[in-house]
């Protein structure tokens, strides 16, 4: 932030961040709109989600929308609750088709989507792994069309 953007703040707003900094937090002004996509991505069986399309948008940090390739979805389904996403959370999503070991990730398979956490085995094979024992982990294959579509950098 720049010295004319932090004049534009109120005394108020300064002081809360300079507290939560004092305390060790990052606090960010959330002024950058992104794309909120009106479509809830399963957090089970990949799922069709039906066309993608951004209805409203989303206030997030400049420093997470970088070069406006993030993007809002909502989860749905049980099988993320032990990375803590429960059915009904709103995902800030980092447009990447790349993932690294023990990302979170919005994968298409197929036709659908699901999000995942994405694991490289010791023979390099790529996994979608649930966080919930009732569901199975997937083998990433040609003949499953598995591709990463995004990565979660925040729950809410």
């Amino acid at each position: 932030m720049n010295s004319q953007e932090l004049q534009q703040i109120p005394e108020e707003l300064r002081e809360l961040f300079r507290e939560y900094s004092a305390l060790g937090w990052n606090p960010q002004m959330c002024d950058v709109l992104v794309p909120y996509y009106d479509n809830r991505v399963p957090c089970g069986m990949p799922n069709e989600t039906g066309d993608i399309r951004h209805d409203e948008y989303a206030l997030m940090p400049r420093d997470l929308a970088v070069l406006n390739l993030t993007y809002t979805i909502d989860a749905y389904g049980d099988s993320m609750v032990g990375a803590g996403i429960d059915h009904g959370d709103r995902l800030e999503m980092l447009s990447t088709p790349v993932a690294r070991h023990g990302d979170i990730v919005l994968a298409s398979v197929g036709d659908g989507y699901t999000v995942k956490s994405y694991f490289v085995d010791d023979l390099g094979r790529g996994w979608l792994v649930p966080a919930n024992s009732k569901y199975k982990a997937m083998l990433i294959t040609e003949e499953r069309r598995v591709r990463i579509e995004g990565r979660v950098v925040s729950v809410r």
